[in-house]
């Protein structure tokens, strides 16, 4: 009986951290479904790590899952880095759960793990 209770306790306990912080996130703020119109375009200030509309981006709390994107959709990391000129991908694009961003397959990766983006913002160009 005394091991159920200790459980039930950790269970609340880490039930209120995980609530702790997401608020600290602002999940309720968060774009979770990639059925919306448009996705989050990328940028610079759109990649400042405080405000920033994707912030969350390198949020390693945060479970990123992709989706198949809609038709035609095109990663929207090349775009930037080519700053919407040259050879646009359209192929392999998919779009995450969180950010709602449109990402290439290798691209999708290197977004959310890469702090710095505008140090490989030549490289993207290349690829």
């Amino acid at each position: 009986m005394l091991q159920h209770l200790q459980k039930k306790k950790k269970q609340r306990m880490m039930t209120r951290e995980r609530r702790e912080q997401q608020k600290g996130l602002n999940i309720d703020a968060m774009p979770f479904s990639s059925s919306d119109s448009k996705c989050t375009p990328i940028n610079s200030k759109s990649l400042y790590p405080s405000s920033g509309s994707l912030n969350i981006w390198l949020n390693t709390t945060m479970q990123y899952l992709p989706h198949l994107a809609k038709k035609r959709s095109r990663c929207a990391l090349h775009r930037w880095a080519r700053n919407r000129e040259g050879k646009e991908v359209m192929a392999n694009v998919m779009t995450c759960s969180v950010c709602t961003v449109n990402l290439y397959m290798t691209c999708y990766n290197m977004f959310h793990k890469e702090s710095n983006l505008e140090e490989v913002k030549g490289a993207i160009t290349r690829s």
